[in-house]
């Protein structure tokens, strides 16, 4: 028989471990509710927000002015460019659909040539749609378009003798220090792509994307000329001088179809709260279907375009940006083209629904790092309430073996039992012996019951 105070332990020690329980419960509701903020950015925002779009207007100007400077040429310098940048987003996961177009014009005049003359003309329209398989990617589509909307003009500030390269000067040719280049919208490139894309890390930090698929390309460039070279000069008997009139070689263009293998990696991101964008994708297409008319096989003919750009926010208005394009496309043009730009930027966002405020944004940060914290906590003190009742619950089922029983209770007074008041008699008389006998005997029919022998015990008496 257990004593009543071990029973007391089990049911204290079956309390503290309901207890503990409930509250472990609680607390891993908790930590089911602690979601990292660019999760809940990315499951709230990024692939369910529906129909969103930005649209900014920017421009760039530059001014210089020399008098009488050592070394300089007296006028004005002035630089002039604008554009706009805009974006449609469509997002309801699984689906994602973006359309972007960009336009960037830039004119310079100088004191050497009065005049503004188009030093950058550009405008890109793409539209790709995804469709996510995996949480990572999926299948695409994508088109795009390149062009430029200003006919181009070689200008110079005297006129040159213009020939075309590989031809006889002595032949004819062109002067002029007006040499069209291209008309308007030339040339144009078509781009057409499928097949599958990947996105492992997408975060406001870090964005990385690789697409692998059949791609085809289309240039409308006939008729179109560029520049071969501008550094000899010719003579009116048809020799090759330095000190006559600027000779001048160009190569006319012709329609490129290509289709084949297209390959695209790229990374992008915002860092330093927004301030710092950055860019840098790299894409190849190796046309195993082509117009080349010189048999080069598809590597020779491998399209490859890299495009960066690095952009800094010096307030909220004012940007300080670095661009990079170069492409290497052999069909069209032997020489690898490369465009460098560094501006000064004044932009205006007209329409932004993208990114809350950043005031409203900071708050719901806030607000969601201390729900982290408290949860984190919650979790901390149930698990330590968890551990202290496995303890007393271990206790429980260990200690009650070794627990000793409780003497019983006593009396001041006890009172001898019957046994002790009457002792056993030998079982054999003639065994005990003459000394075992009372001095009073009694017939052995006339043996004193356990009543007669033990008689109620009375207070000891005094002893005088």
């Amino acid at each position: 028989m257990r004593a009543p105070h071990s029973y007391s332990l089990y049911i204290t020690a079956a309390i503290a471990g309901i207890l503990a329980s409930s509250d472990g419960a609680h607390a891993q509701e908790g930590l089911t509710e602690h979601v990292p903020t660019d999760d809940l950015a990315a499951n709230d925002s990024d692939l369910n927000r529906g129909w969103n779009g930005k649209l900014t207007f920017n421009g760039s100007s530059n001014f210089a002015s020399n008098d009488k400077v050592v070394g300089q040429t007296d006028g004005l310098s002035m630089l002039l460019g604008t554009g706009l940048d805009a974006k449609l987003q469509y997002d309801s996961f699984p689906h994602r659909w973006v359309t972007e177009l960009s336009i960037a014009e830039m004119w310079a005049r100088t004191p050497v040539v009065e005049e503004f003359v188009k030093s950058s003309d550009a405008v890109a329209l793409e539209s790709m749609y995804n469709y996510f398989i995996w949480e990572w990617g999926g299948v695409f589509a994508r088109v795009a378009a390149e062009t430029a909307l200003f006919e181009g003009e070689h200008v110079t500030a005297t006129d040159r003798f213009y020939v075309l390269d590989g031809g006889d000067p002595t032949m004819g040719g062109i002067t002029a220090d007006h040499f069209a280049l291209s008309d308007p919208f030339q040339p144009l490139t078509l781009q057409e792509s499928t097949g599958l894309f990947a996105e492992p890390v997408a975060g406001p930090a870090l964005t990385l994307s690789t697409r692998l698929g059949f791609g085809g390309r289309h240039t409308f460039a006939e008729g179109a000329r560029v520049i071969a070279d501008d550094s000899g000069s010719f003579d009116d008997d048809g020799d090759m001088a330095t000190d006559e009139l600027p000779f001048t070689t160009y190569k006319e263009l012709l329609d490129v179809h290509q289709a084949g293998l297209e390959i695209f990696a790229g990374i992008e991101g915002k860092i330093v709260d927004g301030r710092i964008n950055y860019g840098l994708g790299a894409s190849a297409l190796i046309p195993f279907i082509n117009n080349d008319d010189t048999d080069r096989d598809a590597m020779e003919l491998t399209r490859i375009a890299v495009e960066g750009n690095l952009d800094t926010k010096l307030l909220d208005w004012l940007t300080i940006g670095y661009q990079l394009k170069v492409v290497s496309d052999p069909q069209l043009v032997d020489e690898v083209q490369v465009q460098h730009s560094v501006l000064l930027t004044a932009a205006v966002t007209a329409i932004d629904t993208f990114d809350p405020p950043v005031d409203e944004a900071a708050e719901k940060l806030k607000a969601a790092e201390q729900r982290a914290d408290e949860a984190e906590a919650r979790a901390v003190d149930a698990e330590k309430r968890a551990t202290e009742a496995e303890a007393k619950v271990e206790a429980a089922t260990t200690t009650p073996a070794a627990v000793a029983e409780p003497p019983p209770a006593t009396t001041p007074e006890a009172a001898p039992s019957a046994t002790d008041a009457a002792p056993a008699a030998p079982a054999d008389a003639d065994a005990a012996g003459p000394d075992a006998a009372a001095p009073d005997t009694l017939p052995a029919d006339a043996a004193p019951t356990a009543t007669d022998a033990a008689p109620a015990a009375q207070p000891p008496a005094a002893t005088p």
